[in-house]
């Protein structure tokens, strides 16, 4: 295939630049081709669709190739983007938080099961290491008389999350504070929200971290260390997730959070420990064991069988 050059069509960049993204290893590349495409013309998709055998306005081939040699390095899409999509809301992205994966939106569908179950009543909210905040705006808009509380300790993520709930339209209910997972929760200035928070949400840190550097390029040297570091055995965030949020739900509350494929057992005996009760592991789009979650058990109410909700949603676990 020649070489980009004056005269070339949509179609013909598109190619040359799968092509490349295909020799540099990088998964999905006709995809990643198109949407890099699409972001230097200035199309949306079905604008670019229809223009495919035209030629590229003025720049947008340079900016094309720059595109694809920053992605065949292995830079994530959504960063070269500056964005991405969750729960059909643009989110923006940049190397200081998590990229919103479709993983975790089985967070938001697990919370959506639990209060139909529960017969709703879902009025307070924390989400517990908000990163870019998508995880606050999803259920902001899936709650909508609920007030939530979204925390983080890097100053950069509390920017670009305030940025995504105010572009979603949800600052006057999202309060996105800075602190160590629950430590701004306990402020005085918050009226006491121990014991009165209806749901716990999380993407904590859960990678061992001695199998970072043997991660994908694109999460390993792009993706913030500390979003990803869960300590020698994956866990040690998660730990300290599980007693926070035993301290501040209500009693019959919930905790839903993302956990490593193999780390299901080892959540829900934690959980069990603690003294959360209805523990279930539910599978993500791969079938995988991904998103824990479990009840704070109700004031002077006998706990349900723990064991037997364990398998409830995931046969692998």
């Amino acid at each position: 295939m020649r070489r980009p050059g004056e005269g070339l069509t949509f179609q013909e960049f598109r190619e040359w630049g799968t092509a490349v993204l295909r020799k540099s290893g990088v998964p999905e590349a006709p995809r990643d081709a198109f949407l890099l495409l699409q972001h230097a013309a200035g199309f949306e998709a079905a604008g670019l669709m229809a223009r495919l055998e035209e030629r590229p306005p003025d720049g947008a081939e340079a900016l094309f190739r720059a595109h694809v040699a920053r992605r065949a390095a292995r830079e994530p899409a959504a960063m070269i983007l500056g964005r991405a999509e969750f729960w059909g809301f643009p989110v923006r992205v940049a190397p200081d938080v998590l990229i919103p994966r479709p993983e975790t939106e089985g967070i938001v569908e697990k919370t959506l099961r639990l209060s139909a179950r529960d017969g709703g009543g879902v009025r307070t909210i924390a989400d517990i290491g908000t990163g870019s905040g998508c995880l606050a705006v999803a259920l902001a808009a899936e709650f909508p008389e609920a007030r939530v509380f979204a925390t983080d300790i890097s100053p950069a993520a509390l920017n670009l999350a305030r940025t995504n709930v105010e572009g979603a339209g949800f600052s006057a209910r999202v309060r996105v504070l800075d602190g160590d997972l629950f430590e701004a929760l306990g402020s005085p200035a918050l009226d006491g929200l121990e014991g009165k928070i209806d749901l716990v949400v999380s993407n904590p840190p859960y990678i061992r971290r001695g199998e970072i550097d043997s991660l994908a390029p694109e999460v390993s040297r792009w993706e913030p260390r500390v979003a990803l570091d869960g300590g020698e055995d994956g866990l040690s965030v998660v730990r300290r997730l599980i007693e926070g949020a035993k301290r501040f739900l209500k009693p019959g509350g919930f905790l839903v959070f993302e956990i490593g494929h193999d780390q299901g057992p080892r959540v829900l005996d934690l959980l069990e420990r603690s003294g959360f009760v209805d523990g279930t592991i539910a599978p993500d789009l791969a079938g995988l064991p991904r998103v824990a979650s479990a009840r704070h058990p109700e004031r002077n109410a006998r706990p349900a069988s723990f064991g037997a909700r364990k398998v409830e949603e995931c046969s692998v676990c």
